[in-house]
């Protein structure tokens, strides 16, 4: 349940190259499948270090929708830590 998915995450810095670290979070139905709007390249990237990082795609936050189904959470870091992730309302 909830309206929002936020993080606590660490994602500050760049490699070696200059490249900047991120996280990103793909949202996959009970299948396994790719969500349509919630995919990785969907989802903006987080180059932050917060306790409470709301997570969006093209800008939108919202993920009501998918509340009461099965969902899965593929989250793709470089040189980032997840610490948790919430759903809130």
């Amino acid at each position: 349940a909830g309206r929002e998915l936020v993080l606590n995450v660490s994602a500050t810095g760049r490699d070696t190259e200059g490249t900047r670290n991120f996280a990103r979070v793909e949202l996959l139905d009970g299948s396994g499948q790719v969500i349509d709007g919630y995919g990785q390249d969907d989802c903006d990237p987080i180059h932050s270090n917060s306790v409470n990082r709301l997570v969006t795609w093209r800008g939108n936050r919202d993920v009501s929708q998918l509340a009461g189904c099965e969902i899965r959470l593929r989250v793709f870091l470089k040189g980032a830590e997840l610490y948790a992730f919430q759903f809130r309302p």
